[in-house]
């Protein structure tokens, strides 16, 4: 995740200050850039100027946001269809082995982002299918504990990992 913070002193674009009865609050906007969600726009105060509990409850809330985003955090690879491999070459297998497995599967062309699909609640192995032979961004979120080609299968079709994110790896043999 990006995060651009802008502040300022006067009513501009990049941060305000307002008169709220006797307290002078800081107005600071934040904008998350991520994958699937565009600029949004955050509004969070400046904590020293507010009461405990108030502080209290701020805090709580972006540990929330921030852990929320953590879970987030996918496995993105880019695969090439017609590299050599055991599947089709308009396809790839994402290899696993043993259980722990309950994933959901996000992709699109490289390029191409309005060709898209994704699969759901996947427990073991899966041979995603696309419209045509290209290179596919894949995001793999959830239970996905290990990736396992062991040397063999569409190995050669995975030509890039653009993020590990946040999986809890149990083990990298044979990957």
């Amino acid at each position: 995740m990006k995060v651009k913070l802008i502040t300022g002193k006067t009513g501009k674009q990049d941060g305000e200050e307002r008169q709220l009865g006797r307290r002078r609050l800081k107005i600071m906007r934040v904008h998350l850039a991520e994958r699937k969600v565009d600029s949004k726009l955050m509004r969070i105060v400046n904590l020293g100027e507010l009461s405990r509990t108030t502080r209290l409850l701020v805090m709580i809330a972006t540990m929330q946001l921030l852990s929320f985003t953590a879970l987030a955090q996918a496995f993105i690879t880019n695969w090439k269809t017609d590299n050599p491999g055991t599947s089709s070459t308009n396809q790839i297998t994402i290899p696993t082995t043993g259980t722990g497995y309950n994933y959901d599967v996000y992709w699109e062309e490289v390029g191409v982002p309005a060709n898209n699909g994704n699969l759901s609640n996947q427990i073991g192995d899966v041979i995603i299918t696309f419209p045509s032979i290209g290179t596919y961004r894949v995001e793999i979120t959830g239970s996905f504990p290990r990736i396992f080609f062991n040397n063999s299968g569409d190995r050669l079709k995975l030509v890039l990992i653009e993020q590990w994110g946040n999986i809890a790896w149990t083990s990298m043999e044979g990957a």
